[in-house]
């Protein structure tokens, strides 16, 4: 009886390691800016930033198919000059408006809307980011 016990514990304990694996979140990776060449590429203010406010939308794993849509940062990565261009460029237009995150979102979360800091952390990351790319 006691190997049966300590059998079945194994294998609930084995099963449970299992689902906590697949409840973890996707883990984006972001390339630092020493590493980028001629690919956006983001300083680690800008970094800490997007991990905090912006991936849990923005990601492949985010809450909102519109959002992934509009931005995903590790795919800004890959975009071409011109492309990279107008998404920077549009992330700066979206920082001067003060539209992200989305009123709704501010609302049911007010924890994740951008302090002024961080959007100026992020907005001087971009204008840097695009002028490396013109």
């Amino acid at each position: 009886m006691k190997k049966f016990t300590l059998l079945a514990g194994a294998l609930l304990l084995f099963a449970a390691s299992g689902m906590a694996q697949e409840k973890e979140p996707t883990k984006i990776l972001l390339v630092p800016e020493a590493d980028a060449g001629k690919t956006v590429a983001f300083t680690l203010e800008a970094m800490s930033v997007i991990e905090a406010k912006c991936l849990g939308c923005h990601s492949p794993s985010g809450k909102s198919d519109k959002a992934k849509e509009k931005l995903q940062w590790e795919k800004l990565q890959t975009l071409s000059g011109a492309d990279a261009m107008a998404k920077l460029d549009e992330l700066l237009e979206v920082l001067d408006k003060g539209e992200m995150p989305p009123a709704k979102m501010v609302e049911k979360y007010p924890n994740m809307k951008l302090t002024e800091e961080e959007s100026a952390k992020l907005h001087k990351w971009a204008e840097a980011a695009l002028a490396k790319l013109e």
